[in-house]
């Protein structure tokens, strides 16, 4: 099994990229920088059958 790592999974390219890997026997790390529009994320994989896990990380700036 190879490993992948897709950034901008929430739309365009990314996401589609994802859940056509996977079912392929790709292990997918899929990133995303905004979990609050539309649908899902999650959902939407574990929707088409996949196994899924999401882990939220806040990346910014402090002083």
């Amino acid at each position: 099994m190879s490993r992948t790592f897709i950034t901008g999974c929430r739309s365009g390219f990314g996401q589609p990229t994802a859940l056509t890997l996977v079912p392929h026997g790709e292990r997918v790390f899929a990133t995303m920088r905004n979990t609050d529009c539309g649908a899902d994320p999650l959902a939407t994989a574990r929707n088409a059958g996949l196994d899924a896990l999401a882990v939220f990380v806040a990346v910014g700036w402090r002083e």
